[in-house]
């Protein structure tokens, strides 16, 4: 694969992996918890037992994504 492809790849894993955070806390409230209620200390607590292993990783793929995208204008020039 091309570098650009790649770091275009590792970016939009990133966002995938920071987005699904949000959507399983999101299926967790809607599903799981009894009340109907959306309240804002609810879904923190959700995001918190999630974890932040997904934050992490989202965070390592975006670095590198980057690293290949400078490393593709690099060698352009």
């Amino acid at each position: 694969m091309k570098k650009r492809t790649t770091g275009v790849a590792f970016v939009f894993i990133a966002a995938l992996l920071f987005i699904s955070r949000y959507i399983i806390a999101t299926a967790i409230c809607c599903v799981g918890a009894s009340t109907r209620n959306w309240d804002y200390y609810l879904f923190n607590e959700l995001l918190g037992s999630i974890g932040i292993p997904l934050l992490i990783c989202s965070i390592v793929s975006l670095i590198v994504g980057i690293g290949y995208l400078r490393g593709a204008e690099k060698e352009k020039e």
